[in-house]
């Protein structure tokens, strides 16, 4: 039940390529460290439609987490926990890697958000945001995201290498699609008519031993043990 604190171990596994992402694609292609973060409703890290703060404009625009990580130490109780990857991935040596600590959760803290920039760029990430595991009361024991691609509305930059056009003032975080693409039409899928998610985040419950009867029974199998032992030492 959603009333029991719970762990998630999570993966990271790029989708963005080549060969589903045709147009311009850099030969340096990299995702910036992943980072997660378990929060209550109080808490925003980035929306659909909002202004990036400092901590994601820096993700998004250079990759560094310091600021966002600030941000989040800031919000205090209305965080549970956060969780990151320890590198950059870059997609010439491998495609998934797992994050360094588990997500933990618990009822007042049962949304989760997450971030990474999609490198290079110009202000280009990827991520989920305000995501409930949670069904019908219960903890999910596994869930999977594919997520797209989304601008921080701070540069304006149309190319993976286009040097730094600050936008000002900023606009609102928008995500990618075929109808919000720059003219150079990044991210268009091979056909020309959707954009393809760029990733997938994918997220299983450990084994929690809360079962108050599993408890109980390895307590009697301990407490034998030790009586065995001391028979034959006596």
């Amino acid at each position: 039940p959603v009333g029991t604190p719970i762990s998630f171990t999570c993966t990271f596994d790029s989708q963005w390529t080549a060969a589903t992402h045709p147009i311009d694609y850099p030969s340096n292609a990299h995702w910036s460290p992943m980072f997660m973060a378990s929060h209550n409703k109080d808490y925003s890290m980035w929306d659909s439609g909002a202004k990036a703060t400092a901590g994601v404009q820096s993700v998004a625009e250079t990759g560094s987490l310091s600021t966002l990580r600030s941000e989040v130490a800031q919000a205090g109780d209305s965080i549970g926990s956060s969780t990151s990857v320890s590198g950059a991935l870059f997609l010439s040596n491998d495609s998934t890697t797992d994050f360094t600590e588990s997500l933990e959760m618990d009822e007042d803290h049962s949304l989760i958000t997450s971030i990474s920039m999609i490198a290079p760029s110009p202000d280009w990430f990827t991520g989920f945001y305000d995501f409930s595991p949670v069904e019908d009361g219960m903890w999910l024991s596994s869930f999977s995201i594919e997520t797209y691609a989304w601008d921080a509305g701070t540069d304006s930059g149309i190319t993976y290498s286009s040097s730094n056009q600050a936008t000002s003032p900023k606009d609102n975080i928008f995500q990618l699609t075929p109808e919000s693409l720059p003219s150079s039409k990044v991210f268009l899928s091979p056909d020309e008519l959707t954009v393809k998610p760029v990733a997938r985040w994918s997220c299983i419950m450990k084994k929690e031993v809360n079962n108050a009867e599993e408890f109980y029974s390895r307590t009697k199998i301990c407490i034998m043990s030790i009586f065995v032992s001391l028979f034959m030492l006596s």
